[in-house]
């Protein structure tokens, strides 16, 4: 019997919303970089690699930290709590 192996559905602004703005102030608070500099990491290739999984996430935090001359370090578990503030449930699309 041939089953479902994967169910694929878009997240981003579709069933959450994302507000980048919020993530990126608090980024910008912890590295000491202005956001106007921290979007133009939004539109490296650095981003775009990790978007596209071609990169792992250490591997982002180093580039990050590279692209920026970062002498403060990050770590997973700060870009992840960071990150997840952006997205909030889409109660319109889920009802």
């Amino acid at each position: 019997m041939a089953g479902i192996k994967a169910v694929l559905f878009d997240l981003g602004n579709v069933l959450v919303k994302v507000n980048k703005k919020m993530a990126l102030q608090e980024f910008s608070r912890l590295m000491g970089i202005s956001v106007s500099r921290l979007l133009s990491l939004l539109e490296s290739k650095i981003e775009k690699d990790f978007e596209l999984g071609l990169i792992s996430t250490r591997e982002y935090i180093r580039k990050v930290e590279e692209f920026f001359g970062l002498r403060v370090k990050l770590d997973v578990e700060t870009l992840f709590s960071i990150w997840d503030k952006c997205f909030e449930l889409d109660e319109m699309v889920l009802s």
